[in-house]
């Protein structure tokens, strides 16, 4: 048990130290932008090829069953098709009007410093679950949550 709980505050030492590299872009090789590019066109295509031979043979089945049934899921699947893209296109209007309408607040509520006593609350809550709370460990999660609650009260105003 001591070992889990070692590990589990290791684990959380490892979180903190990647959190605090530096968050910006990395570039990836041309080779692999090109084999990236590449394999989402074949995805894509071979995606558009099995529907469009899924939507036949369900075509040549229903109408070998019945032709009224047949010319039925015709037109449903042209009026569904074109529904759709009338949808797309408002879709995307609409969440373009709302982008330009809204004012982006840079200030962020949960910085690190609220993220990591989030964590070491969670830990110190699991470990008192495990250890069946003891007195040491009840109060230790209060101290922390009381500053975790003033961190985030602290970043609101």
């Amino acid at each position: 048990m001591i070992n889990g709980i070692i590990k589990l505050f290791y684990a959380e030492v490892v979180k903190s130290k990647i959190n605090k590299l530096p968050n910006c872009e990395y570039s990836i090789r041309d080779e692999c932008k090109d084999i990236n590019n590449f394999t989402l066109k074949v995805d894509s295509v071979l995606t558009k090829i099995l529907s469009v031979l899924g939507l036949l043979l369900l075509l040549y089945f229903s109408y070998n069953i019945n032709k009224s049934l047949g010319i039925t899921i015709l037109i449903t699947y042209i009026l569904v098709y074109i529904y759709k893209y009338i949808l797309k296109n408002k879709i995307i209007n609409c969440i373009t009007d709302i982008k330009s309408n809204i004012d982006i607040n840079n200030k962020r509520i949960f910085n690190e410093k609220v993220k990591s006593g989030i964590n070491i609350l969670s830990i110190i809550l699991l470990t008192g679950f495990i250890s069946e709370f003891n007195w040491v460990l009840f109060i230790c999660f209060v101290i922390v949550f009381l500053f975790t609650i003033k961190n985030i009260y602290s970043n609101m105003k």
